[in-house]
């Protein structure tokens, strides 16, 4: 059966629909078709790749090397196959926090104490100067919320009458 293809912009301007109504109704009614078990991907890494990745990753290369090393293959396909890797090499992600409130408390102090941000380098090594801006000006921000809102909710307080 020769199917006629028609692109989805003649398709949207002929029901009078926007292009992605079209697309995401197409998505739900139509089922995906899946490939054959045992059926290779034309896109999956060779063997080799994932070995240089799987050094990459163990030497913590950053991603910038690795994306480099496959300037064919995708960012995003990169990715994925480190985030595999870190899994299976049982390195943590590097999502989350880059400071516990410890360390938080810390940064606050010694910055509010004078401190510049190169000497705050040293006693955080593992973060950048950005990030530690960053961090402080995320902290300034939390804090000033949270004031606002005691203040709020102690003068709702105050004006609610008492049971």
């Amino acid at each position: 059966m020769n199917e006629e293809r028609l692109p989805w912009k003649a398709i949207a301007a002929h029901l009078q629909l926007p292009v992605d109504a079209i697309q995401w109704t197409y998505q739900k009614i139509v089922p995906p078709t899946k490939r054959a078990s045992g059926v290779p991907r034309s896109d999956a890494l060779t063997p080799e790749e994932s070995l240089m990745i799987l050094g990459m990753v163990r030497q913590q290369s950053p991603r910038s090397d690795i994306y480099a090393r496959l300037p064919e293959r995708t960012t995003a396909g990169v990715d994925a196959h480190i985030k595999m890797t870190r899994r299976m090499l049982g390195i943590p992600s590097k999502r989350g926090r880059l400071l516990n409130k410890v360390e938080v408390a810390e940064l606050m102090k010694l910055r509010e104490g004078g401190l510049d941000w190169a000497r705050l380098k040293k006693h955080f090594p593992k973060l950048s100067i950005q990030q530690l801006e960053d961090r402080h000006r995320n902290e300034l921000k939390q804090r000033s919320f949270n004031a606002k809102m005691t203040a709020l909710l102690k003068e709702r307080s105050a004006s609610s009458p008492e049971d």
